[in-house]
């Protein structure tokens, strides 16, 4: 708009200096060249509105971006707090579960130890076995053991 009003009063300054300039003779010519000169203003001035509507259109665009990016952001963010709580709570009970295991497998090779030393002579190789294996390695061990009792009682 300023700029529309800037070209408006350099027009209103010009257009004496141009009708009064007595250069040309003839009339018409000095009217003919200020026509064009007032169309060449009009233009100027139409593309100058023209340009600040694109720049006005261009920020109005921007600032919906922002908009848009801002509730993008906070939806991943809802989502990632969301998505981090459900898997929060399963690596706590994977966690347990993995703590728990250990903790069964390490007692395990405890009885195992404690059984080879007080009733077999076993080899201290089960306690590996136990340990590596969990409750699969103790039950086999266990067959063994009944299996050796068993010879033992028929010698």
């Amino acid at each position: 708009m300023r700029a529309f009003l800037l070209l408006a009063i350099t027009a209103v300054l010009l257009v004496p200096g141009l009708v009064f300039a007595g250069e040309h003779e003839d009339g018409e010519d000095v009217w003919d060249e200020f026509e064009i000169r007032e169309r060449e203003l009009e233009l100027h001035a139409y593309e100058m509105e023209l340009d600040f509507e694109r720049q006005h259109r261009e920020l109005e665009l921007h600032k919906m971006r922002g908009e848009v990016e801002g509730r993008n952001r906070a939806q991943m963010k809802e989502k990632f707090r969301h998505g981090m709580s459900k898997h929060h709570g399963r690596n706590k009970g994977c966690g347990v579960f993995i703590l728990i295991a250990i903790v069964v497998n390490v007692l395990l090779a405890v009885w195992t130890y404690k059984d080879i030393r007080e009733k077999t002579n076993a080899s201290g190789i089960w306690i590996v076995v136990v340990l590596l294996t969990g409750l699969l390695g103790a039950i086999v061990y266990a067959i063994v053991r009944l299996g050796d009792l068993k010879q033992k009682q028929n010698v």
